[in-house]
């Protein structure tokens, strides 16, 4: 046994944040939540983690399989921000991407309160799903 064993053995590990016993919000092996900072490569690994799990978990969706790269781009980075619940939410949305009515479905995407709380990803977002190109990047 090394130190690092002897730590996970007493602290134990939760993958979710918890309140310790003096209530201070923990995670992992008794990590400290107000002590945490991470660089910009392990938040670039964990943002990598989290986008595999969710083309995943999509690829279940029957609609979902027919989308373009760029389509599927745009459902991906809405249920990286929502959930794939929050996404599926989105009846109006499905409709029109099962009849591949871009347009339609991209009005949709903007005539909800998601694309109030934040108009410039959603803008972007149901121009892509609008076009299937990404957007030209800026000069």
């Amino acid at each position: 046994m090394d130190v690092f064993e002897m730590i996970k053995f007493h602290e134990g590990f939760r993958a979710t944040p918890y309140r310790d016993t003096r209530g201070v919000l923990t995670i992992g092996y008794g990590q400290r939540v107000d002590e945490l900072s991470i660089s910009e490569k392990l938040a670039l690994q964990m943002l990598q983690v989290k986008v595999c799990n969710l083309e995943v978990k999509l690829a279940h969706i029957d609609w979902f399989g027919g989308l373009d790269s760029v389509r599927q781009d745009v459902i991906i980075d809405m249920a990286y921000q929502l959930g794939i619940d929050g996404v599926l939410g989105f009846h109006e949305m499905i409709a029109h991407i099962e009849y591949q009515d871009w347009s339609l479905a991209a009005n949709a995407m903007l005539d909800s309160d998601w694309a109030k709380q934040t108009p410039a990803r959603a803008k972007q977002l149901a121009a892509m799903m609008r076009t299937g190109e990404w957007p030209e990047e800026p000069k």
